[in-house]
């Protein structure tokens, strides 16, 4: 089993290779195939990723 993740400067997007076969990863929120290569993590230790990163960090002053 290989776990494939593409890092890119705005957006990422991931796979997997499991017994000769490729599995591309969608996104939780989206359901797409490619999301915000954004992390946040709160006050309380709560992390998230992609998509639910950008909605739940606080909006610019």
């Amino acid at each position: 089993m290989w776990l494939d993740i593409d890092f890119g400067t705005y957006n990422s997007s991931k796979s997997l290779l499991l017994d000769g076969t490729l599995k591309r990863i969608a996104e939780p929120l989206k359901h797409g195939y490619c999301f915000p290569s954004s992390i946040f993590i709160t006050a309380q230790g709560q992390i998230f990723m992609g998509h639910a990163a950008e909605n739940a960090r606080p909006n610019p002053l």
